[in-house]
């Protein structure tokens, strides 16, 4: 039965893509494609941090391909955005390092540890703000809209918050 359920869905993926236009299409395909490797063939090796670098790639320019809005000044968000990827990956496994280690896996967080992999995590969600401070000088921003969330992102990451979180999270 599960088999059958993916393949429906697979096949409605593709049929939403072709409504939306070759563009889209592809990107969802990319997208798609990027998720069964990582579930099927990745998810236990040392390189499942890639699909999501290409799934988080494709994510956007599907977006907006979908909806026709594309600017160039939009791809400004991959340079700052670029170090939430990794972080989203580490996060999504570091809870499974335990049951992991067990089953002889060896993604990153097994080969850098608990620890170091939450301090490589702090460090990735602080860079997009560090970023977007730095690209003011390039890039015009909407002052208003630009502090306040810069001020959301710094208050959600402040540091105590943020090992208080890390630490509740994934140290069981």
């Amino acid at each position: 039965a599960m088999p059958l359920a993916i393949l429906a869905v697979l096949a409605g993926v593709l049929v939403i893509g072709v409504v939306l236009g070759p563009l889209p299409l592809l990107f969802l395909v990319i997208g798609t494609g990027a998720g069964l490797s990582y579930d099927l063939w990745l998810k236990q090796t040392h390189w499942s941090w890639a699909p999501f670098i290409v799934a988080f790639a494709v994510l956007l320019p599907y977006v907006w391909s979908s909806l026709d809005l594309f600017r160039e000044e939009l791809l400004a968000i991959y340079l700052i955005g670029l170090a939430l990827v990794p972080a989203v990956h580490l996060a999504n496994v570091l809870p499974d390092i335990e049951a992991d280690a067990a089953a002889g896996r060896r993604n990153l967080t097994l080969i850098w540890g608990r620890s170091l992999a939450i301090r490589i995590i702090a460090v990735l969600l602080l860079t997009p703000l560090v970023l977007t401070l730095l690209s003011l000088s390039v890039i015009d921003y909407n002052a208003t809209l630009l502090g306040a969330v810069v001020l959301v992102y710094a208050v959600l990451l402040a540091p105590q918050p943020m090992v208080d979180f890390f630490s509740a999270t994934w140290q069981r």
